[in-house]
């Protein structure tokens, strides 16, 4: 974000992190269901939001940008892993759910490929 954005965008984007946060009374402390439950929420009232005309005059919403960093950073991070790994195999599978202590501190340490024996 640091690299990409205006700085009024990173503001933004840190106030309603914040803002998204004490919505939830502590996202990371819900459960999955309710984590689910207030994301959809949250998307929603943004939808509806984005609709009313004067909107274009306000910063876009938090859920939206985080949902558009998401879908376009793994399309990136997917692409980069593909093109910088060893081709072994057409079974490929990104881990991101496990400790950096674990596999280290390079971002090609979370690809795996299961080699053909």
């Amino acid at each position: 974000m640091k690299d990409c954005y205006k700085k009024e965008d990173q503001e933004n984007f840190l106030k309603g992190l914040t803002d998204f946060d004490k919505g939830a009374n502590g996202f990371l402390d819900l459960d999955h269901d309710k984590q689910v439950e207030y994301v959809t929420k949250v998307h929603n009232d943004a939808q509806e939001a984005m609709k009313d005309p004067a909107s274009k005059d306000k910063p876009r919403p938090f859920i939206m940008t985080m949902k558009e960093l998401t879908v376009v950073g793994i399309l990136y991070v997917g692409t980069w892993c593909y093109a910088s790994a060893p081709i072994r195999s057409s079974a490929w599978c990104l881990q991101g759910c496990i400790p950096l202590s674990e596999v280290g501190k390079n971002l090609g340490d979370l690809v795996s490929s299961p080699s053909i024996e």
